[in-house]
């Protein structure tokens, strides 16, 4: 059974196709406001998969928008995935007192571990909001945690300081770990030093605690928009899954 899995997130909307559990078809993304032209455009050049399943962390417009599309242009059922209220779900068993307050992104981000064999894990999602789920080597959760991303910790501090300059922390931008020092020497790469570096030490310790608590070295699984830069930055070793909320998704009997 062939699949369109989507991705719904604060600033990025991603899709692809899977066949069974395996992702089968490039992952594509675009804006919110650009989603639904840029689907259109890339859907003209494959055959109407037989169901669309979808992830979104927020109650966006776009959701209505894609059952409209969906209906009109192929008639193949739409769901939309939530974290399951048993909170057994994936293969994963859900640590919150309440499971349905657990973010199905974070939910699915751990079934994507669960489904590489990454267990035990630190799953890291570094996007608009950094969430951290320690999952033990039996599927696990063990509980986690959630910090502001690095462009909500610029923003917060522009708020009140406006005159900072804005930063990038985008992969490929000006700014990178590899060329800006930890002790810069201008302002920008100073807010950029700061917000990856002091991002990269807190996960590190989280990393070292958990490993304390699991008794063992749990692998660290990083995924979201600023994986690359937060992991560059980190002293542990982690692996980075661009595609693991999707991955989640496709992993979902």
């Amino acid at each position: 059974m062939n699949t369109l899995l989507i991705d719904i997130g604060n600033s990025r909307i991603k899709w692809t196709l899977a066949s069974g559990d395996k992702l089968v078809s490039d992952v594509q993304s675009s804006e919110p406001a650009q989603f639904l032209q840029a689907m259109s455009a890339w859907a003209g050049g494959i055959r109407a998969p037989d169901r669309v399943r979808l992830v979104s962390v927020i109650e966006h417009s776009v959701i209505s928008q894609v059952n409209d599309w969906v209906a009109e242009h192929w008639g193949v059922p739409v769901q939309r995935v939530r974290t399951p209220n048993s909170g057994h779900g994936g293969g994963v068993q859900i640590g919150y007192d309440r499971p349905e307050q657990l973010g199905a992104d974070r939910w699915l981000a751990m079934v994507g571990a669960r489904a590489r064999n990454l267990l035990p894990a630190c799953v890291i999602d570094a996007g608009s909001a950094i969430t951290f789920d320690l999952i033990n080597e039996n599927a696990q959760h063990q509980g986690g945690l959630i910090m502001a991303g690095l462009l909500a910790q610029q923003a917060g501090l522009r708020a009140i300081t406006p005159e900072l300059p804005a930063v990038d922390f985008r992969p490929g931008q000006s700014a990178s770990v590899e060329n800006t020092p930890v002790f810069a020497r201008n302002t920008r790469a100073a807010l950029y030093s700061g917000g990856v570096h002091a991002t990269a030490a807190a996960l590190d310790a989280l990393v070292c605690n958990a490993n304390n608590a699991q008794q063992m070295t749990c692998q660290v699984v990083l995924t979201g928009g600023d994986a690359v830069e937060i992991a560059a930055a980190m002293r542990c070793e982690s692996t980075i899954h661009p595609n693991l909320v999707l991955e989640g998704l496709a992993a979902l009997s």
